[in-house]
């Protein structure tokens, strides 16, 4: 499949191999194995790919594995257990064994329309599970746990100027601005 951008895109001195794959739920894969750089960015031993083949650059792994990964296996809530012969992670003590979180991290976030009249929507890359929303001096006016990737907002009965709007999600929070005409 010529779509797949992994086409020499390891590299160690020369030699590298990836031992074992993890495919995520949402179509990521993690590949483990002995290499230096994926694509001429640094990964030692450990990467993510996008499922199309592109690095996925949100995955961070300091200065990743001193050796090579042999295995990788699921564990719940986004985390996986690696295995191999290595005994440092970004330069600390792990043994041969370490859990890592593969789970997105990264909370994105629509609102619009922005400005607007008081009626917008909120739309999520993950579940959101609270909504806080205050004023310019930070007094809260709205509360709404939807458990939902969007969420319908009514200010229309508040008056005009500038909210914050902060998203709740899995750990995971972000603030933007709405400005209600």
């Amino acid at each position: 499949d010529k779509s797949f951008l992994t086409r020499n895109a390891f590299e160690f001195n020369n030699e590298f191999f990836v031992r074992c794959i993890y495919v995520q739920k949402d179509g990521r894969l993690v590949l483990g194995g002995r290499f230096d750089s994926f694509n001429g960015r640094v990964n030692k031993n450990i990467v993510r790919l996008n499922s199309d083949g592109s690095l996925d650059k949100e995955f961070k792994t300091g200065d990743g594995f001193n050796g090579s990964i042999s295995s990788i296996v699921s564990q719940s809530e986004g985390k996986i257990i690696v295995g191999g012969d290595f005994n440092t992670f970004d330069n600390f003590f792990v043994g041969q064994i370490v859990r890592l979180n593969v789970k997105n991290s990264e909370l994105n976030l629509s609102i619009s329309p922005n400005p607007s009249t008081g009626n917008f929507k909120i739309t999520s890359s993950k579940s959101i599970n609270r909504i806080n929303i205050t004023d310019a001096i930070g007094k809260e006016i709205l509360r709404t746990e939807p458990m939902a990737f969007d969420a319908e907002i009514d200010l229309s009965d508040k008056s005009s100027g500038v909210y914050f709007v902060t998203v709740f999600s899995d750990g995971a929070s972000k603030c933007q601005k709405i400005l209600k005409q």
